[in-house]
């Protein structure tokens, strides 16, 4: 089992995170954990980011364009939500750090 654990571990974080007697370091949960909350946080800063850029942009109905299967708006909204997503990460790893 801990030859196991091992090889997950090193697989998703890409080092060897368990202790020499095969137990998970004390901050390894708080840690999982704090990756799931600013990942939801992440995810609802850019739905309103996106609606942001929505309002401002009162000239484009982004949601019919999309429907139609317009690919430039479908690239122009796919840039728009990386642009905030690089934003809103830059920022939590300011604070983090």
């Amino acid at each position: 089992m801990k030859i196991l654990l091992s090889l997950i571990t090193m697989f998703l974080f890409g080092s060897y995170v368990l202790a020499n007697d095969g137990s998970l370091p004390t901050h390894f949960l708080s840690d999982i954990l704090a990756s799931f909350v600013f990942g939801l946080v992440l995810i609802v800063l850019v739905v309103i980011g996106y609606k942001l850029v929505d309002w401002a942009l009162k000239g484009v109905n982004f949601d019919a364009e999309l429907s139609k299967n317009n690919l430039t708006v479908g690239i122009v909204v796919a840039s728009i939500i990386l642009g905030i997503c690089y934003g809103v990460s830059n920022v939590v790893a300011a604070i983090l750090n």
